[in-house]
């Protein structure tokens, strides 16, 4: 799935790319791949939201959304995680 517009919510977010996962054929589920284009001006929040995402749960960022998410003003708050956010 490409997500051309990223939705506003990391709930929306997760829902959808989710729904990536579940694609099957015939009711079986198989592993989908999921792509979203983050606007370099509009999204910055949603990256840094993404960040802290990823890290709680111990996946790898990439470097291209790293770079994102610290362009904006609230990125100084994912360096370190609090898990209660």
């Amino acid at each position: 799935m490409i997500n051309f517009q990223t939705p506003t919510t990391i709930t929306s977010y997760v829902h959808r790319i989710g729904r990536c996962a579940r694609i099957g054929v015939g009711g079986e589920t198989q592993p989908g791949t999921s792509i979203s284009f983050l606007h370099s001006t509009h999204d910055k929040k949603m990256a840094v939201t993404l960040v802290k995402n990823l890290m709680l749960s111990g996946q790898t960022v990439p470097p291209d959304l790293e770079t994102l998410a610290q362009s904006h003003f609230s990125y100084n708050q994912v360096k370190t995680p609090n898990k209660n956010m």
